[in-house]
């Protein structure tokens, strides 16, 4: 089963897939976020260490806000009654992003999906 696919037939597939997508978005801009490096310069240890500093503020600053993005969305993600699944084993990542599409729903429909998938 693609990893698409997981959402298909139940209510609110949209939503659910929306919150997925978001949810592999999000993981892929953090694994984005990076402090750039800048070279060591001897000839001007104070200045290098002055924008060594700035770009680990840059750094920190973008990753408190994807956390909080994080922390909204499963927020919203609770709020429906939902939790979110990995089922990376069991699908094929056909999402475009790093991270498999997680299955966002109840644990009944996670069980019932994992009868659908293992055919048990």
């Amino acid at each position: 089963m693609k990893s698409s696919e997981i959402h298909n037939g139940l209510p609110n597939k949209e939503l659910r897939d929306f919150f997925a997508r978001m949810m592999s978005e999000l993981y892929d801009k953090e694994v984005a976020n990076r402090k750039p490096e800048n070279p060591y310069d001897r000839n001007n240890p104070l200045e290098w260490t002055i924008k060594d500093a700035e770009a680990e503020i840059n750094f920190q600053k973008r990753r408190i806000e994807l956390l909080h993005q994080k922390i909204a969305l499963r927020s919203l993600i609770l709020e429906k009654g939902w939790e979110e699944f990995d089922v990376s084993d069991n699908t094929i990542n056909d999402s475009g992003f790093k991270l498999w599409l997680n299955f966002i729903g109840t644990e009944k429909e996670y069980e019932f999906l994992q009868l659908l998938i293992n055919g048990d």
